[in-house]
Formats: C-alpha cells, sequence, structure tokens
C-alpha cells in the first residue's frame, strides 16, 4: 500500500497509513497475530459484487449462464481452502481455471463439476489476498478468498 500511497491522486489513502487512529489484531492464515489499519466497507455490497463476478467469469470461461442456480457466497479460511484445492484439482474432478491479474491484485480459481448435477464455485482473491475479516467481537480469524458457490435448482416435480 505505500508505493499506492505515494502517488499524488492517493491524498486519503495517505492520510490513513500515515496516523491510523485505530488498528486492530487479526490472526494471519498460520494462526498469527498481526496488527492492521481496519477498512471498513459495506459488506453486503461487497458480496453482491462478488456474486455478480462470478456470474460473469462462469459464462466467460464455460458460457453458462446462472439464472437457475443457487447462490451462496462465504469466506474462506485457509485450512478449507487447501482441502478443495485437493480435491478440485484431481484429474477426474471436472474443469478448472485461474487467473493472476496484476501482480496478483486480483486473483480467481473456478472448478466446474461434470456430474449429473453441475455445480460451480469460484474463490475470489482481493487485493493480493488481502485478509478478511469480520466482526472482531465474534472472531479475529481471517480468511483469504471470497468462496462463490453455484448449484443448480432441484426441477419441480411434475405430478399428472
Amino acid at each position: 500500500m505505500p508505493k499506492r500511497a505515494a502517488h499524488p491522486s492517493n491524498k486519503v489513502l495517505k492520510e490513513i497509513l500515515k496516523r491510523p487512529e485505530e488498528t486492530v489484531e487479526l490472526l494471519d492464515l498460520t494462526g498469527q497475530g498481526h496488527e492492521h489499519i481496519p477498512v471498513y466497507i459495506d459488506a453486503d455490497m461487497l458480496q453482491d459484487w462478488c456474486k455478480m463476478l462470478a456470474r460473469g467469469l462462469t459464462f466467460f470461461h464455460w458460457e453458462l449462464t446462472t439464472v437457475g442456480y443457487n447462490v451462496e457466497l462465504v469466506p474462506l479460511a485457509a485450512h478449507v481452502e487447501s482441502e478443495i484445492m485437493a480435491v478440485a484439482r484431481r484429474p477426474d474432478s471436472g474443469q478448472y481455471v485461474e487467473e493472476f491479474i496484476g501482480n496478483r491484485a486480483f486473483a480467481y480459481r473456478g472448478f466446474k463439476s461434470d456430474g449429473v448435477r453441475p455445480a460451480i464455485m469460484w474463490m475470489i482473491y482481493l487485493y493480493g489476498s488481502m485478509p478478511i475479516g469480520g466482526d472482531m467481537a465474534v472472531s479475529n480469524a481471517c480468511a483469504k478468498s471470497w468462496a462463490v458457490f453455484f448449484t443448480e435448482d432441484e426441477p419441480a416435480e411434475i405430478i399428472i
């Protein structure tokens, strides 16, 4: 962030980094605590944006629309992500894609199962896997990616 803050157009960011009024201690992916300057955002808006982005990536990579799919978004803890990666990279697990953009400022991994009921999952990494925290009163553990899951709706049962 200091490189970005040095740019003349980033006066606000420079002020935030120069004299933070608040810091929080968050646990990194290995469980060690580090002091961070919190940046508060509208979590609902970010989650909606990640879902919309995942829909676009699904169409871009697999030409599949997700209109009839259930969508769920959750922050992924590191140990859960590594378990998912172990399964997703198996040769029989379906289709896999990953991209790293802007020196990893933005990255994503996508998985599409080719089973009877297709399922799609995207892992979205923002700002070089910036730690994602929530309510400090609940937990100071961090995630490093947003996971967006798409599953097909169950077809309606036809009664004759």
